[in-house]
């Protein structure tokens, strides 16, 4: 496959992967959750979301049930004629990871528990 052919699949792929990742934290969702809706691991979900592997088809259909959007949803903002992606995204707020829980729960507090977010930040000076 030629070089240019590649690079604009790379393009797709992270255009496609942003579109994911965007309706994903709108919808509130984990990526282990979306994951179940696939089956699929919530790595492979990080991997379509940064584009770094190309989303199949078959598999798009079920993330656009998911993600309760119609395929075309996915290409929104993609110039297919210039092969560019037209679409700009950033997170907010900070994506919660098994790993990143304790920092990020100042960003999610529980309203029930206070005495919780004293806890968390001792754990963060520890940490």
């Amino acid at each position: 496959m030629a070089k240019a052919q590649i690079e604009k699949e790379v393009v797709v792929n992270k255009h496609i992967g942003a579109r994911i990742r965007k309706r994903r934290i709108e919808l509130q969702m984990t990526q282990s959750e979306l994951g179940c809706f696939l089956p699929t691991s919530f790595q492979q979900i990080q991997k379509y979301e940064k584009g770094t592997n190309g989303v199949s088809s078959a598999k798009l259909i079920y993330l656009a049930q998911a993600l309760q959007v119609p395929i075309t949803y996915f290409f929104e903002g993609f110039d297919i004629v210039k092969g560019v992606s037209n679409f700009k995204y950033k997170d907010h707020p900070p994506e919660l990871h098994r790993g990143n829980q304790i920092k990020n729960a100042k960003y999610y507090p529980d309203p029930q528990s206070v005495e919780d977010q004293v806890i968390i930040e001792k754990l963060e000076k520890i940490i």
